[in-house]
């Protein structure tokens, strides 16, 4: 009796060109202990090195890696950008796919890049030479994606939705890692994520004393009721577009989150107005970047 066993999955890269062009890239090859890939003219064949019986078996194995991928790439556009869509007609069996040689394994690195930027006066999305590389650990939880979701509404289609988005990332990481503790949440989060206690304290502030009455998620008696400034706007972005990053490094496998390096205030942009600076709190610190007593999203 046979033995069926999936040599080969194909998928199309489909590209949304309203945030950014990819023009004439080089093969992208990428190897794990389950698979070789190779990304070519906007298609993704995949060998598998792993057994699988049923294609479904082994779309199950691979298909959350190509997530992440999309996942990774859209944060760093702030718009899911690129896709995988699935060819049923290009599984093979017992049929190899030819390499193209002289090109590098992808390595995981986070940069998309060269961007070609045009001479012109006209303004239009970036063109990239490169396929943006897998993540090297990076997993696209069912927290990370609605974390980007909504972080991406927030940035593309309502802007005064920005802090509220900024509150919810916040609350649900130091949620996650309260559960089963009488500890201060955000001191947890701290020890769980390996984020300094500045990053949460800054954003934690901001989220909740910032914004005109259009966009303050509070509007209690200390709210400053003023818009927020550019730079506010990009640092809060930043920051969030950091947690939903290093909630996806944690989830890929928690495990190994104590090799995760910390985050720290010098990691987002700088808030460089005075009023920025003086109204974020300096929190007095102890131990591994902690404040003492520590302190809920909504202080």
């Amino acid at each position: 009796m046979k033995d069926p066993h999936v040599e080969t999955l194909r998928y199309k890269l489909e590209v949304d060109q309203t945030y950014g062009r990819i023009e004439n890239p080089p093969p992208l090859i990428h190897e794990t202990e389950a698979y070789r890939m190779c990304l070519e003219n906007d298609v993704l064949v995949i060998d598998m090195k792993e057994h699988h019986a049923t294609i479904q078996s082994a779309r199950n194995r691979v298909e959350p890696d190509l997530e992440a991928w999309q996942l990774d790439a859209a944060l760093q556009r702030e718009h899911m950008w690129l896709r995988f869509i699935y060819d049923e007609a290009g599984a093979v069996v017992k049929d190899l796919h030819i390499w193209p040689e002289g090109h590098n394994v992808a390595t995981g690195s986070l940069v998309i890049g060269p961007i070609i930027v045009s001479g012109t006066g006209t303004c239009g999305p970036p063109v990239f030479q490169e396929y943006p590389q897998p993540p090297k650990r990076f997993r696209a939880s069912e927290d990370v994606e609605a974390m980007f979701r909504r972080y991406e509404r927030a940035v593309w289609r309502d802007e005064t939705q920005l802090l509220s988005t900024g509150y919810a990332c916040l609350s649900l990481m130091e949620g996650a890692a309260a559960v089963g503790s009488e500890n201060s949440s955000r001191n947890k989060a701290v020890d769980k994520y390996n984020i300094h206690i500045d990053v949460f304290d800054a954003l934690g502030t901001i989220v909740s004393t910032y914004g005109s009455l259009e966009e303050a998620r509070k509007l209690h008696a200390d709210a400053k009721r003023e818009a927020l400034s550019h730079d506010e706007k990009i640092w809060v972005r930043a920051a969030i577009r950091t947690l939903i990053r290093r909630k996806a490094e944690y989830d890929h496998d928690p495990r190994e989150a104590n090799s995760l390096p910390q985050i720290i205030m010098e990691d987002l942009p700088t808030l460089t107005t005075a009023d920025s600076l003086k109204r974020v709190r300096k929190p007095r610190k102890h131990g591994n970047g902690h404040s003492k007593g520590g302190s809920s999203p909504s202080g």
